[in-house]
């Protein structure tokens, strides 16, 4: 009988966590708007097209190219069908840029500024941003996920 008794308080413990876990994360992207979800969207798909940018080139593109590189005819590009497709849902355009202080070599991002178009923010106003090459999709304030680099080969 006390065995039994243990086994279902650390399944109710087990549960009680789970739902918590669970429970929290649905809540942590519930928080986001139509227009961040868009946004997350539409990250994913410039990355895709900088994956396939990267296998041609050899290379990522430099803060200078920027994303417009992906509109040209360039190493069998261009790689996105439209220029809208620059643009985030609040007709801004998506900011590439290389951050040095990951990697080195440096590691591709794509940012959205949100709703304001103001660095920072909480809730519609939370900046999206994107890091290609270390499969961490988002951070947020609200889903806060910092990359780490990964350790050399």
């Amino acid at each position: 009988m006390r065995n039994l008794k243990t086994v279902l308080v650390l399944a109710l413990i087990l549960a009680s966590l789970a739902a918590g876990f669970f429970f929290g994360v649905k809540t942590a992207i519930s928080r986001l708007s139509a227009k961040s979800v868009m946004a997350l969207s539409e990250m994913a798909g410039l990355r895709a097209a900088l994956d396939i940018f990267r296998i041609h080139a050899g290379r990522f593109p430099t803060t200078a190219e920027s994303l417009a590189v992906l509109r040209k005819p360039q190493f069998r590009g261009p790689f996105i069908a439209r220029d809208s497709s620059l643009l985030d849902p609040w007709g801004r355009p998506y900011i590439y840029g290389l951050d040095f202080a990951i990697d080195p070599n440096g590691v591709p991002t794509i940012t959205s500024l949100a709703k304001d178009g103001l660095v920072g923010g909480v809730g519609e106003n939370t900046d999206l941003k994107l890091w290609l090459n270390l499969n961490i999709p988002v951070s947020t304030s609200s889903l806060t996920t910092k990359p780490t680099a990964r350790p050399s080969p």
